[in-house]
């Protein structure tokens, strides 16, 4: 397939199933999110990480509220990205109350404000990372700007990396570029699927 047919077919998956998420009802978003978050919650790659970047939730994305504040109660360490507009990157920076220490950024996506610690990319052990879909090669369909591209590319080997969706977001294919980097794991509120589809709950 020729990149610009690439870029358009990904173009139009990325509308569609922005189209499906914003249609869910709040209760469907809070009863699968709850979901997803008590499947991680059990999984091994949570309970050893001893320092987990998360995110907050935008537009009817995944909510991992419940995840990331028993985190904390837990005493892991927790962080959620920061945008660097002007540097096209995020940044991964401590939260040490959740959701208190969030203030609205850009697009009024919440974060932590960027005075607190920005953490080392080598001390990351669990990183969850959102998506527009996923496919069952564990290639990720981002919002078309490259940001949780790079800052993955950039990540030690031991850092493990999950992708967050609900189900109705695995689809056959998101028409992967050479560029593009497969996730190992992606979890929904069915549980956690391996690459290429095998699916363990």
């Amino acid at each position: 397939m020729k990149l610009a047919d690439n870029k358009a077919q990904k173009s139009l998956l990325r509308r569609k199933m922005l189209g499906q998420r914003q249609r869910l009802t709040s209760d469907q978003v809070k009863i699968w999110s709850q979901q997803v978050s008590q499947c991680m919650l059990k999984d091994p790659l949570f309970q050893q990480a001893r320092t987990i970047m998360g995110y907050a939730s935008f537009r009817n994305e995944v909510d991992l509220s419940p995840l990331l504040g028993r985190s904390l109660m837990q005493g892991k360490q927790l962080l959620l990205p920061v945008t660097d507009w002007e540097k096209q990157q995020i940044l991964p920076v401590a939260v040490e109350r959740y959701p208190a220490d969030l203030r609205p950024g850009r697009y009024g996506i919440l974060e932590p404000a960027r005075d607190q610690k920005l953490w080392p990319l080598e001390a990351i052990d669990l990183v969850l990372v959102p998506g527009v879909a996923f496919d069952f090669q564990g290639y990720r369909l981002g919002y078309g700007r490259g940001f949780y591209d790079r800052f993955l590319t950039q990540l030690p080997r031991h850092t493990k990396i999950v992708g967050v969706a609900f189900n109705f977001q695995l689809v056959p294919t998101v028409f992967p570029e050479k560029h593009d980097v497969p996730l190992p794991v992606i979890i929904t509120e069915r549980g956690m699927i391996n690459r290429l589809g095998s699916r363990r709950i």
